[in-house]
């Protein structure tokens, strides 16, 4: 199957996920495993999949209720220059890993894909 994405998952499920594209390209599953464990609690889960080649949505968090794994019932309003350097450090780490495309695709998704 060329072409699907899951539903949103936390970082565990997406390490997971990521070990079954496998290696593709410039896809190295090992250094995108390492950026997924890095931001594990920071954002609020991943879509993980194939566009042909691999791609993963990260979603990003307005309120700390919805990191992942968060305990909290009622969350504090994130800042938007905290959100900012999430961003900023989600794109730096993702083009490193050699992702061919890096969009934000909405204010709180962002898309890295391979060819």
């Amino acid at each position: 199957m060329l072409h699907f994405r899951t539903n949103p998952v936390d970082s565990d499920t997406a390490l997971e996920l990521v070990d079954i594209i496998g290696v593709y390209n410039n896809f190295d599953p090992d250094k995108v495993k390492d950026i997924i464990r890095a931001f594990r609690g920071r954002v609020s889960g991943y879509e993980i999949g194939r566009e042909y080649s691999p791609v993963i949505y990260v979603w990003l968090p307005y309120w700390t209720h919805q990191r992942e794994y968060s305990e909290e019932t009622h969350g504090k309003r994130i800042l938007e220059e905290e959100l900012e350097g999430l961003r900023r450090s989600l794109f730096t780490c993702f083009k490193l890993a050699l992702a061919d495309e890096a969009n934000e695709i909405a204010p709180s998704r962002l898309r890295f894909w391979w060819d």
